[in-house]
């Protein structure tokens, strides 16, 4: 497997893994201006997942990461993670944040597993369909100086 760099014609592919993953899928304009802190992992050619960033000076947010359903929990998710933690890095990031649902066991363990540290709760972040209260979001995060290190 490979990770690297989204591009304009690795979209379509995006699109696919956005609408099986997500209820509320992102719309075109929103990828397009995310695209330059969007990367993807790779095999054989075949997008297996991606994962997309914005940044403002030397911190980062992971804003929306997915995998092909029928690739998950084989470490695609992990490697793509560490890829992209490695690859902000190197670039100056020296902390990487996420929101993620407290519901969202298989991607809080996840981020667990790759060095992300609970830090916070947003209450009622999630709109739940059918109900006034909102889902929880966790405050997570990552110092990237250590994968940087690591690299080096």
């Amino acid at each position: 497997m490979i990770v690297k760099q989204l591009e304009f014609h690795d979209l379509d592919d995006a699109y696919i893994i956005e609408a099986s993953s997500f209820t509320d899928p992102w719309s075109e304009s929103l990828w397009v201006g995310f695209l330059p802190l969007s990367y993807g992992v790779f095999e054989a050619g075949q997008l297996l997942g991606y994962a997309q960033c914005s940044r403002v000076l030397d911190e980062a947010e992971l804003l929306r990461m997915a995998v092909l359903p029928s690739h998950r929990a084989q470490g695609v998710g992990v490697q793509l993670l560490q890829a992209v933690c490695a690859k902000l890095a190197t670039c100056g990031v020296a902390k990487l944040m996420l929101e993620v649902r407290q519901s969202n066991l298989a991607a809080i363990a996840l981020y667990r597993s790759c060095g992300f540290v609970i830090e916070g709760q947003r209450q009622n972040y999630y709109e739940v369909e059918g109900s006034a209260q909102g889902e929880s979001a966790l405050l997570m995060s990552k110092s990237l100086t250590r994968d940087l290190e690591s690299v080096q």
